[in-house]
Order: structure tokens, then C-alpha cells, then sequence
């Protein structure tokens, strides 16, 4: 096994904290807000795609998608809240 896998979860911690800081990338607030919702919804993608899940399809057979299903359904609630805000500040909050 090669010794640099072992730093590769110290690495993607520094490349979070990279990307969340103010001072290094200098994004407005209004900035930093789209690079995290593209980045939730780029992760989301991410670990359903990837073959390494926290309930493992090849072990439970069909019950291992309740996972990919789990963060499917918070991506969509997230994406769905997002669609909401984005008519409302269009067309306002209109409650007939």
C-alpha cells in the first residue's frame, strides 16, 4: 500500500477548509452560498455514484440503497427549497 493514500483524508480536510474560508478564495457571501449548494449537490452525485457506501449494496443486497436513497431525497428537498426561494424573490410570496 502506498503511504500517500494515508494522507489523502488530511488532504480533502485542507481542501474543505481551503474552500470554505473567506480570506483565501475572497467570494462575496452571495458567492460563497452558490459554491456551496453546487458543491452539496456535486457530493451528493458523487457518493451515489462511488461503489464506497455507509450500507453496502453487495452485503444486503437491495437494502443497501436506502443510503443512496436517503441523500437522493435531502438532494431533491435541497434543490426543491432552492426552486422556492429563487420564485419567490421573482414573483414574491403570493399566498391567495
Amino acid at each position: 500500500m502506498a503511504f500517500w493514500l494515508l494522507e489523502v483524508p488530511e488532504m480533502f480536510r485542507y481542501i474543505i477548509w481551503l474552500i470554505s474560508t473567506a480570506e483565501v478564495l475572497r467570494f462575496s457571501s452571495k458567492e460563497k452560498k452558490k459554491l456551496e449548494h453546487y458543491s452539496l449537490v456535486i457530493g451528493s452525485a458523487l457518493y451515489v455514484i462511488s461503489p464506497v457506501d455507509i450500507i453496502p449494496e453487495a452485503l444486503l443486497g437491495i437494502l443497501g440503497f436506502v443510503d443512496d436513497l436517503i441523500i437522493i431525497f435531502i438532494c431533491f428537498l435541497h434543490v426543491a427549497a432552492l426552486y422556492r426561494a429563487v420564485l419567490v424573490s421573482r414573483h414574491g410570496d403570493s399566498q391567495h
